[in-house]
């Protein structure tokens, strides 16, 4: 697992789950509840980064929720191996700030006229600014999220991952 450690907070209703490995299915919903409000599931692959962002309705600020991670077995059952709890940060002056934040680092990044740079510093800064606010989740997800990363950009986000969930065979 990479992203989120277990207890985190996400700012977004909409969070990402990161993990290296081979899944066949990761499932969200509300913490000690039997039924999964979304799922996805995944083909019989090697081991490799998968990134899955939920995206279904918003979910619901200050309530706790549960990523499970499914593997198939030999009789091609699934079985839940890991349960990973996180929470919404709750709505309030945090979660505004947060949000206004956010939105200057957008505008700063998209601004008519800007250069490849200032969009660079604008998405730069929303990743720091939400490590140092201590939502790495969130962080994570942004690093995630880019549409059409360079290159570099991917090998710079593979090594990170690899950092922090190194292969197996090390």
């Amino acid at each position: 697992m990479v992203n989120p450690g277990a207890g985190e907070t996400f700012w977004s209703q909409q969070p990402m789950f990161v993990l290296r490995g081979s899944v066949a299915e990761i499932a969200l919903r509300p913490a000690g509840e039997p039924t999964a409000l979304w799922t996805a599931r995944f083909p019989l692959a090697p081991i490799q980064t998968v990134a899955v962002q939920y995206d279904g309705v918003p979910l619901t600020p200050g309530a706790d929720y549960e990523w499970v991670l499914y593997q198939r077995q030999r009789d091609r059952s699934l079985k839940d191996v890991l349960t990973v709890p996180f929470r919404i940060m709750e709505t309030g002056e945090e979660r505004d700030r947060i949000a206004t934040d956010l939105a200057t680092f957008q505008t700063q990044g998209t601004a008519e006229g800007a250069d490849a740079d200032a969009g660079y510093f604008g998405f730069g800064a929303q990743v720091t600014y939400l490590f140092y606010s201590g939502l790495p989740a969130d962080a994570f997800q942004a690093l995630f999220s880019v549409s059409e990363p360079t290159a570099e950009f991917v090998a710079s986000r593979e090594a990170l991952v690899t950092a922090i969930c190194p292969p197996l065979d090390n």
